[in-house]
């Protein structure tokens, strides 16, 4: 591809979609996600301004892929990884399925990228983000830069790189999961289940006892249908769902009622 090309892309809560760049990238975005491409400058830039995204690369050693998040940027030339910025903090995490990245914690543009904020019921793309190029930005000198291969998962903010640690082939099953449409889960509490449940649904999810809050739930249920997800919990672990409204729901634990799972 020759002529410079940008658009934006986003999903709303519980949607899932897949786009091919123009330069044959795959990206697929996760739930609630928003992000920005800007192919006119000397590398293919990505501006990932909220949510999930998991990026297939397609290979050009003459011109990086650049993703940035939070504070900072996470480069490529060949390689899948998937990168998610927490909505509650700069904090970024990166997960390395192919190849190798190299992450710069912090990033200082001369000129922000335009943020795009979707109007409710837009289309899915739009060809107005003007982002700045990314020949104007540049890494600052006082952070190191890391590398992180296939396999290995990474926490940065601005500060720094937090963490880099191998992932084990059931964990990064489970973290990939949703790129199938799945949330799987192996013994978490329903706690933390809860969590990655209300990143799919507009409903809240209030957990009314600590022994439901503690409940250790495993096992594997489609994004797509929340209120499936909350009968399958009630008939396979004692659980009990109401709800209050159509976008107000309760848990609470029935110790009496016996598990089928």
């Amino acid at each position: 591809f020759n002529t410079p090309q940008q658009a934006s892309y986003w999903t709303a809560v519980g949607e899932q979609k897949t786009i091919t760049l123009p330069d044959n990238s795959v990206v697929q975005l996760n739930t609630n996600s928003r992000l920005q491409f800007d192919y006119r400058g000397q590398a293919r830039a990505v501006y990932l301004h909220q949510g999930e995204v998991h990026f297939s690369v397609a290979k050009n050693p003459d011109r990086p892929f650049e993703v940035y998040a939070g504070t900072g940027r996470v480069r490529a030339i060949g390689t899948a990884f998937s990168v998610t910025l927490n909505d509650r903090s700069d904090e970024v995490n990166v997960l390395v399925t192919e190849g190798v990245v190299e992450i710069a914690p912090e990033i200082s543009p001369e000129i922000s990228p335009e943020v795009i904020t979707p109007a409710m019921g837009a289309q899915a793309e739009t060809h107005e983000a003007k982002p700045s190029g990314a020949q104007v930005l540049a890494a600052r000198p006082a952070k190191q830069h890391q590398r992180v291969t296939a396999g290995s998962a990474a926490v940065f903010d601005r500060e720094a790189v937090r963490a880099i640690a191998k992932v084990e082939d059931a964990d990064m099953l489970q973290r990939l999961a949703w790129q199938q449409g799945l949330l799987i889960f192996s013994g978490e509490p329903l706690e933390e289940v809860v969590a990655e449940i209300s990143r799919y649904t507009d409903t809240k999810i209030i957990i009314k006892s600590e022994d439901a809050r503690a409940l250790r739930i495993g096992g594997q249920f489609k994004v797509t249908d929340t209120r499936a997800i909350f009968s399958a919990l009630e008939k396979g672990f004692g659980l009990k769902a109401d709800y209050a409204t159509n976008n107000l729901l309760y848990l609470s634990y029935d110790k009496n009622k016996k598990s089928i799972i």
